[in-house]
């Protein structure tokens, strides 16, 4: 007998949207009606909604608690997992899974995603977290490309022109050229040449 699909719904608890919420119910729903098994974190906001819809759909409901009372999950999870493990037990969720669904979440979904990119799992975001604080927007899903532009899976930042090295001084660069000397190098040349005539006409003159 063939095991049936686990597919695991992540989410915001008190930070879901009233939107996020009665997607939730409506994906829960669904996992039911697909014959799916429903995981989540079992507490409120989008766990209960999506657990609530897999029971109005005749499914069956797993909740990895964070805690490590049974009595803490919400009143539609069957199979309630106390772990006692806080924020860990995201994990469980994301390995349990055969895919993973996210709705209106925050940065604990997020490390759910990250989770389960990592482990090569499939992902759905559909849709974004509300703002846990001014000027912060967290998303589960990567921002779409314009309407009529397919995503060619680049980024879209233009690339950076490359910087060439300039050349090392060569050390010498600031030789003279050859056949040229200066006024002293000249200079002391000529006395040489000036001192070897004079002791050659002595020797001469000796002999």
């Amino acid at each position: 007998m063939a095991r049936k699909a686990i597919i695991g719904v992540i989410g915001g608890g008190s930070t879901a949207s009233p939107e996020g919420v009665a997607l939730a119910e409506e994906v829960g729903f669904l996992i039911a009606r697909a014959d799916a098994v429903l995981i989540c974190g079992g507490l409120n906001g989008v766990m209960e909604a999506s657990a609530k819809g897999a029971k109005r759909g005749g499914g069956l409901t797993v909740g990895v608690l964070p805690t490590g009372n049974k009595a803490d999950a919400n009143p539609h999870i069957d199979l309630p997992i106390a772990t006692a493990m806080s924020t860990a037990r995201n994990l469980i969720i994301v390995r349990t899974a055969d895919a993973i669904i996210a709705v209106n979440g925050s940065y604990g979904t997020l490390s759910e995603i990250a989770h389960a990119f990592d482990l090569g799992k499939t992902v759905f975001g559909l849709r974004r977290g509300p703002s846990t604080r001014p000027g912060s927007t967290p998303s589960c899903l990567s921002p779409s490309p314009p309407r009529g532009r397919p995503s060619t899976g680049r980024s879209s930042t233009p690339a950076r022109p490359s910087r060439r090295k300039k050349p090392a001084l060569d050390s010498r660069s600031n030789a003279r050229p050859a056949g040229r000397r200066d006024d002293k190098q000249s200079a002391g040349l000529s006395d040489s040449a000036r001192f070897h005539s004079r002791a050659t006409d002595n020797s001469g003159r000796r002999r």
